[in-house]
């Protein structure tokens, strides 16, 4: 935060500082959800989506990207756990993503936790 708040600042105070424009700079980093149509409930199913991301990802398990690649497919699929699991894995190997791959990576990763 701008003015060097510090956590135990007045949260009202600190809320002040951010700005519309820092929110609206922060939304266009973000990525577009891919589950803004997922449904609340889904059969425990695999789609062929999240299958093709898994043969993929055994084909080269070093490729960070596909690790992206199938969390996602889970989260589609709403299989948080699994989704948690294999973006767990790569979690701490961030560095070697593209960089504006990072933060949908990490999203992605919180979202799972947060859902499984």
């Amino acid at each position: 935060l701008r003015g060097g708040s510090s956590l135990e600042a007045d949260p009202e105070a600190v809320m002040q500082e951010v700005k519309e424009d820092d929110v609206s700079a922060l939304i266009q980093h973000l990525p577009k959800s891919q589950l803004v149509e997922a449904p609340i409930w889904k059969q425990n199913s695999t789609s062929d989506t999240t299958k093709d991301a898994k043969m993929r990802l055994q084909q080269d398990p070093s490729k960070l990207s596909l690790v992206l690649a199938l969390g996602r497919a889970y989260a589609e699929d709403l299989q948080w756990t699994q989704c948690l699991n294999v973006l767990s894995r790569g979690r701490g190997r961030l560095s070697e993503l593209e960089e504006n791959e990072r933060l949908p990576f990490v999203i992605l990763w919180a979202e799972a936790a947060l859902n499984s």
